[in-house]
């Protein structure tokens, strides 16, 4: 509780008798204008000292009971002010304050000049109310759950205010739905694979056209092929009649996981099996029209392919960048131009460079493309699509996978991870495009590192997940202005780690929202503040009560928000997460809402 104790002479600012006693009271607009004035100090609980304000005899002054004296204050005239956290029926999820103000007169049954604000002193109660709307919006079963080499890019498509997904309700296995966020209703699609059989649309490819999805989805028959949807009038078609000629199995690449389509143009490219292993292919949205763009590795006896986009895939105008391997060299940088139909393997003016695409990240600065090379991805790599230059930017001899975590660009500099393996030892590097230097920015020990989240920029900071061996792997700051890192919250306090960003790492204004578990609750929602700089969960969406009413104990108790879908709405995130009774289903957090209520 704070105190703001008002001593005044009152000249100018009577307003009254408002709570019945013998003494009037400073007005109502010169109190509130000195917390709105000071706000976020009040809601920060901090300490305020503002003199000589509003009226030229009056000085506020914040403290404690018993300020002007050991037994109160000084005259009952003055002014104190209490300050505490909302009720908890009020449901001020985001925080709150509530500010009574009120003479120190003894009015109501109270002792005067005590420096205590009675409950029969109050005169004024001004309520500040932040609030989040969390709310389970489809009791749909989200996601779709695969082995092997397959790894899900689960379909999360908005056009206009619906969001498309893959669900399913228990009856007819995943396959395409959507929900409206305006008017809330949500309904399946299309049944793809007739009755309880699953299509598991979007397991391979996703990409919106358009008014029109075009999703990989398999019908029983013919294995993943793809097929449509139009949005504007509810069409669904099978667009690829048999990729993988007169088989069961998937005619499109289970290796291309983290680049599965682009458009250019009219025509869709993407990876896809048509029986001698992965290759390019393209689609002509125009006129229907489906082909093999190249044959790059013709050895029939391979049945991998040549695995085009299985580490690179960058779109630059009419030009498809990618990785693919020709059955001698390793994965090489390849090029296609849609407007010539021309694919060839991107020319090296450094004939003594290595120029293997890695495993890790790639980004596309101006016209350069940086990406990750050379042996397990050891190297940094720049290619100038505009003169064909190739270079070595910098080789990191103890790395592995450089930018396997991220490789993002803030202005002219590229921030990535490199280090001594594939999770230990990374550190958080930058290269300025501008002036070619290249620099570490972290000082973690090689038995801890960031860990293998992505990394988000909010205003002029990198955010990221590391641990610098005193906590376990937690939210970090990078600060590009000042230079300085910054460990933001100790959620799973100690050496434990929270997991974080794991399922979830998505920044929403400047509110960064992600899944962490706090050593108590499990894989929970949790929400960080860049601006007042607060952490906090959002929601225990799967409790412990559930799971310990149902003599399972409390270890299985998260809700993995954002493990299968994530989208942003408007100012509302959708996102996947179990509550322990329904599966995966879709639920929607709102945008902060902000009341004051005077009373």
């Amino acid at each position: 509780m704070i105190l703001i104790m008002a001593s005044s002479t009152l000249v100018g600012c009577i307003s009254g008798d408002p709570d019945g006693g013998d003494n009037d009271e400073i007005d109502i607009d010169t109190l509130n204008g000195l917390i709105q004035d000071n706000l976020q100090d009040f809601i920060n609980n901090t300490t305020v000292t503002v003199e000589n304000h509003y009226h030229n005899n009056t000085t506020y002054i914040t403290g404690s009971p018993g300020l002007n004296g050991t037994n109160g204050s000084a005259s009952p005239n003055t002014i104190l002010t209490d300050i505490s956290e909302p009720d908890t029926s009020l449901d001020c999820n985001v925080g709150g304050r509530v500010i009574k103000h009120g003479s120190d007169n003894g009015d109501g049954g109270g002792t005067p000049q005590n420096g205590v604000l009675e409950v029969g002193e109050v005169d004024y109660t001004t309520t500040f109310c932040s609030r989040q709307e969390l709310s389970k919006v489809a009791n749909t079963n989200i996601g779709w759950f695969t082995s092997g080499f397959i790894y899900a890019e689960e379909l999360d498509i908005v056009v206009g205010n619906t969001i498309y997904f893959c669900g399913n309700d228990g009856n007819t296995g995943f396959e395409l739905w959507a929900h409206d966020t305006v008017s809330g209703l949500t309904w399946q699609v299309a049944d793809i694979n007739s009755g309880a059989g699953s299509s598991a649309p979007g397991r391979f490819l996703s990409i919106l056209v358009h008014d029109t999805i075009y999703f990989s989805a398999d019908d029983g028959n013919n294995g993943d092929e793809i097929w449509a949807h139009d949005t504007s009038n509810d069409s669904t078609w099978r667009v690829t009649a048999d990729l993988f000629v007169n088989t069961p199995n998937s005619g499109l690449s289970t290796y291309a996981v983290y680049h599965e389509a682009s458009l250019i143009g009219d025509t869709i490219l993407f990876a896809a099996n048509g029986g001698s292993g992965d290759d390019l292919w393209a689609h002509d949205t125009s006129n229907g029209s489906t082909w093999q763009v190249a044959d790059i590795n013709p050895d029939s006896s391979n049945s991998v392919g040549s695995m085009p986009g299985a580490y690179l895939w960058i779109p630059i105008g009419d030009t498809l960048f990618f990785n693919a391997w020709d059955g001698n060299a390793g994965h090489e940088l390849w090029a296609h131009d849609t407007s010539n139909g021309s694919t060839w393997r991107v020319n090296v003016l450094n004939s003594s460079l290595s120029q293997s695409v890695g495993y890790g990240g790639e980004i596309l600065v101006g016209d350069t493309i940086y990406y990750s090379g050379g042996t397990q991805g050891r190297s940094l790599l720049a290619y100038d699509t505009s003169n064909e230059s190739v270079w070595l930017v910098k080789e990191f001899n103890s790395s592995y996978r450089v930018g396997a975590s991220d490789m993002i660009h803030l202005g002219d500099t590229i921030f990535f991870d490199a280090g001594a393996s594939s999770y230990y030892g990374k550190e958080l590097w930058a290269h300025n495009t501008s002036n070619g230097s290249t620099w570490v920015l972290t000082n973690f020990s090689l038995s801890n590192s960031i860990s293998g989240s992505s990394m988000q920029i909010i205003g002029d900071s990198i955010y990221f997940v590391g641990s610098d061996g005193n906590t376990g792997y937690e939210l970090w700051e990078y600060d590009t202005l000042n230079g300085s890192t910054s460990l933001v919250a100790d959620i799973n306090s100690g050496v434990g780690s929270s997991d974080l960003g794991l399922g979830l790492f998505l920044p929403v204004g400047n509110t960064l929202y992600f899944n962490a578990d706090d050593g108590s609750n499990g894989s929970e929602l949790w929400a960080h503040d860049t601006v007042s700089g607060l952490t906090w969960q959002v929601a225990d969406i799967n409790p412990d009560s559930y799971w310990q009413a149902n003599g399972w104990g409390a270890s299985s108790t998260s809700s993995k928000p954002g493990a299968y879908l994530s989208v942003i709405v408007g100012d509302t995130l959708y996102f996947s997460a179990y509550d322990g009774s329904a599966g995966n289903e879709l639920w929607a957090l709102g945008g902060v809402t902000h009341t004051i209520t005077y009373s």
